[in-house]
This record gives C-alpha cells, sequence and structure tokens, in this order.
C-alpha cells in the first residue's frame, strides 16, 4: 500500500474507495424535508348538546399568527352566514412551531357567538375532562396545519358537548394575518 493510500485510509476510516459509484448530489439542490403539504380541508359541521343544541356548518378559516409574541389564533367561520359562531384554537404566549399544545401549556378552544347572535360563549377549563390540545402538524413555508380538540366547553351560557371533537386547523398565505 503506498504512503498517500495509507494517510487516505487513516484520515477517512474507510479501506475502499466506494465514491467512484455513488451518485452525487446536485449542490444547490433543495434539502427534501419530507413533509409534504396536504389539501386544504373541506366544510366541516360541528353538533353542539347540552345546555346549547345547534349544528354549524364552517367553511372559512383564517389565522393570526404575530411576530414578536409567540401566540396563534386559529378561527372558523360560515362564510353564507347562517350563523355567528366563531369556533377558536388559541394558544397564548406559547406557540413555537410543530408540536403538541395541551391545556397544562395553555391551549384553549371557544366558541362564541360573534355580533349579530345571541352572544353565547363557551371555552374549555381544565375541570371538565378531556382537556383542549392543539397539534401542529406541519409548517411549510407560509402554510400551517394541525388539529384542535375539545370536547367539552362551558361559559356563561351553561355546558355543551362536540361531535366530532376533533376539528381541522389550517393557516396558508391567503388567511392568515
Amino acid at each position: 500500500m503506498s504512503a498517500i493510500a495509507a494517510l487516505l485510509i487513516a484520515c477517512t476510516g474507510k479501506t475502499t474507495d466506494s465514491s467512484s459509484n455513488q451518485p452525487t448530489a446536485e449542490p444547490d439542490a433543495p434539502a427534501d424535508t419530507g413533509t409534504t403539504l396536504p389539501s386544504q380541508p373541506e366544510t366541516f359541521t360541528l353538533v353542539v348538546s347540552g345546555d346549547t343544541n345547534i349544528s354549524l356548518s364552517f367553511d372559512a378559516p383564517t389565522c393570526t399568527i404575530t411576530d414578536g409574541v409567540p401566540n396563534f389564533y386559529a378561527y372558523w367561520r360560515d362564510s353564507s352566514g347562517t350563523h355567528k359562531f366563531v369556533l377558536k384554537a388559541e394558544l397564548r404566549g406559547i406557540y413555537a412551531g410543530e408540536g403538541l399544545y395541551t391545556s397544562a401549556d395553555g391551549a384553549i378552544v371557544k366558541l362564541q357567538e360573534e355580533a349579530g347572535g345571541e352572544a353565547r360563549f363557551f371555552q374549555t377549563t381544565t375541570d371538565l375532562p378531556n382537556d383542549p390540545w392543539v397539534e401542529i402538524e406541519g409548517v411549510v413555508d407560509d402554510t400551517v396545519w394541525g388539529t384542535g380538540n375539545a370536547s367539552n366547553l362551558s361559559g356563561p351560557n351553561g355546558s355543551i358537548s362536540l361531535t366530532p371533537t376533533t376539528f381541522p386547523i389550517w393557516c396558508s398565505e391567503e388567511n392568515t394575518n
């Protein structure tokens, strides 16, 4: 073995040169993160039962992701105006991108009726079963997606249960301010 070959083996720890049979990556090729952007969620129906009984359709997601403060707010409304309710998932002062946020972290889910309705308001509390959670499953470019979950909410208008308990979160460049 030549001195140069011995030196190369000592520096690399390789005893054979396998680089001649391996394809090389383009130096400017973007890294493949393996994350695929899902499709925007479709309209979904939320059935509310308990002290208020109503079926609500949601088709218009909007989000607020602030700069400088780690807040995250995801909203669902009905674009046709058949009801004035908004379904909200909030992460106040704890949003750090992908991950699972529970009520212990400060995750809150709310259902509230905006102007023009009866001003009904319900939110998750830690004393009700099935604490809420928000899972941010992916962040690609200007799109954030995941799921929110809450089964029981309460407020000045009593207590309610939600079916389904899980709802989509969708924040894109078009619907985020």
